[in-house]
């Protein structure tokens, strides 16, 4: 007797999905028209919003210059809570170091190497998803589609800044479109940065089923046909070929590859790595995240008392993010016995900020979302 229910309705999987997750499992091609036709998926894509692009609709500068400023503060993965959720209040170093993780969407890339990347090297994350979730229209994603573009826009803000800055970034994307990615590359070279490339493969039916399960046990969906859009006519994975150009290509500094066709709960195998790689410690990959119970102690009321800091050797100066998003900055040279510290709001806090010359309409639209 099945006992799973797919949380959106409380009701039992059906038998349909359940054939079609077994037959997925064990490697069998299963054609995106079927797994549309089952009761899930169909009433899945009845609460997609089809409405008109935020892109489309004037005077969104603000709001756009508000959400990249929220996303700004927030700092590398730095250990993880009670829940096992990952912590991004860790600091950010100015290294000039930008790391690119390519794979299919529920490939699983941040929990093989993205976090672990950027707790490693102390690196910002920059995320299209996590500019996409700020924008209200975007609504626990069924208005994905609507705020696709916008969340381009922020996220261009975001990494724009962080170049200027010469933060170290992490920064995942699927990878199917060599010239979007040859000009990230590019602009960060103009900058100075050392790019690595790192693909996560996983095979089109296990993505299929991750995307399916997480849908049944979480409520988030993707349409399904965001998987087969990266394959071409011969059945050729567009990111793949992509990783491997740019590998002929030497634009790269380094590259990684991970195979993560594994079961739940194990750790993606490395495949091949470059003679130089720096990031394929054991101890530091795969999602090993290392916390300690002053961490936990420190954060259970939402703040840090144990601020770490990395110095910048150009500017003598030392940043640190607190547990409640704040940032702080400390300034001054090297040699200098006086430091000047500035602290940047959190978000939703009542200090003076970002947030002061917003839409009043729009934040309290963005802080009841914050808040949920």
């Amino acid at each position: 007797m099945n006992n799973r229910v797919v949380k959106m309705t409380g009701q039992p999987v059906s038998s349909v999905m359940e054939n079609i997750l077994e037959r997925l499992a064990n490697g069998e091609h299963v054609e995106v028209s079927e797994i549309n036709n089952t009761p899930e998926i169909i009433l899945a894509r009845s609460h997609i919003n089809y409405n008109r692009p935020t892109i489309e609709l004037a005077g969104r500068e603000q709001e756009q210059a508000y959400i990249a400023e929220i996303l700004l503060q927030r700092g590398s993965a730095n250990g993880v809570d009670e829940r096992g959720k990952t912590l991004y209040n860790g600091v950010v170093e100015q290294g000039g170091r930008l790391d690119i993780v390519i794979g299919l969407p529920a490939s699983g890339k941040s929990s093989v190497i993205v976090d672990s990347l950027s707790e490693q090297f102390h690196s910002r994350i920059i995320d299209n998803d996590a500019a996409k979730e700020k924008i209200p229209e975007y609504n626990h994603g069924w208005g994905a589609s609507v705020v696709h573009e916008e969340s381009k826009i922020i996220e261009k803000r975001i990494i724009d800044k962080a170049l200027k800055n010469h933060d170290n970034i992490v920064y995942p994307k699927v990878g199917g479109k060599y010239k979007d990615m040859r000009d990230v590359i590019e602009k960060a070279k103009s900058y100075g940065y050392r790019v690595n490339l790192h693909y996560v493969e996983l095979d089109r039916e296990v993505a299929l089923g991750r995307m399916i399960n997480r849908f049944i046990d979480n409520g988030r969906f993707l349409p399904l046909e965001v998987v087969d859009k990266y394959y071409d006519d011969d059945g050729n994975n567009k990111i793949q070929m992509n990783y491997e150009r740019f590998k002929k290509e030497g634009m790269i500094d380094e590259f990684s590859k991970w195979n993560n066709n594994v079961e739940k709960g194990k750790s993606a195998i490395l495949v091949e790595s470059s003679p130089k790689a720096d990031f394929t410690d054991r101890h530091r990959m795969v999602g090993e995240r290392r916390t300690t119970e002053s961490r936990l102690d420190n954060r259970r009321n939402g703040y840090s008392t144990d601020v770490r800091f990395a110095s910048d050797g150009r500017t003598g100066e030392k940043s640190g993010f607190y547990g409640d998003g704040r940032r702080m900055v400390q300034s001054g040279k090297p040699a200098d016995n006086t430091v000047n510290t500035t602290f940047s709001p959190a978000p939703g806090s009542d200090e003076k900020g970002a947030s002061d010359s917003l839409n009043p309409s729009f934040k309290n639209k963005l802080h009841h979302k914050n808040k949920r």
